[in-house]
């Protein structure tokens, strides 16, 4: 896949977040595992292009913002370690790019997104979203799809993405929602996916 080996450089800065972490920590401190911050979004306030933020082991309530982009083989890398994101009860997504400019060079990997209190989506974007990578994630039990959007040179790759789209009406005149993945662009691939017990298509 084109786009996975163009995302593979980055040689930038690594932090780290942690359930044990406190957001206080300056983003000098959170480059250390002694000193991370406590969110992923305060975690994400530190990194500039080809930066990886490391997010160990345990359950983060939050919903995970990305207002900013990588570069041409620097990407944004948001790595998860054993790392759940569950968003709280009435929040949308467990990962939004909705951001009016576009977003770009983005990796998001190695997440469990669990919406099993009542999130409609995984992964939300918009159509500027570009140039990124969504791999090796497990994106399940949201009401609507597991990824939903657009965008141009968009992978999603090598996740399971299960039990989506419970409780959805699909009866109503110009219902198309609880897929696996429901999205449209510009070379826009889904590869290497699992996807079993959702309530429409996969894709």
């Amino acid at each position: 896949v084109t786009l996975s080996h163009s995302m593979a450089s980055s040689a930038g800065g690594v932090y780290h977040v942690s359930i044990s972490g406190n957001d206080s920590y300056s983003c000098v401190q959170a480059q250390s595992t002694g000193t991370p911050r406590r969110t992923i979004n305060a975690g994400l306030e530190c990194l500039a292009p080809g930066d990886t933020l490391e997010v160990g082991r345990g359950t983060y309530n939050e919903v995970v913002r990305i207002l900013k982009s990588g570069q041409p083989g620097l990407p944004l890398t948001i790595q998860g370690r054993s790392a759940v994101v569950m968003p709280p009860p009435g929040a949308m997504s467990a990962f939004q790019m909705l951001n009016a400019a576009p977003v770009g060079w983005i990796v998001i990997r190695g997440f469990e997104m669990n919406g099993v209190q009542g999130n409609e989506v995984g992964i939300h974007i918009t159509g500027g979203v570009h140039d990124s990578l969504f791999e090796d994630n497990y994106i399940h039990d949201f009401t609507l799809h597991g990824i939903v959007g657009g965008g141009a040179r968009v992978t999603i790759n090598r996740n399971t993405i299960a039990h989506n789209g419970y409780p959805c009406d699909i009866s109503g005149p110009g219902n198309n929602a609880c897929h696996g993945i429901y999205a449209s662009g510009t070379d826009f691939r889904a590869i290497n996916n699992v996807f079993f017990d959702n309530l429409s298509y996969g894709v």
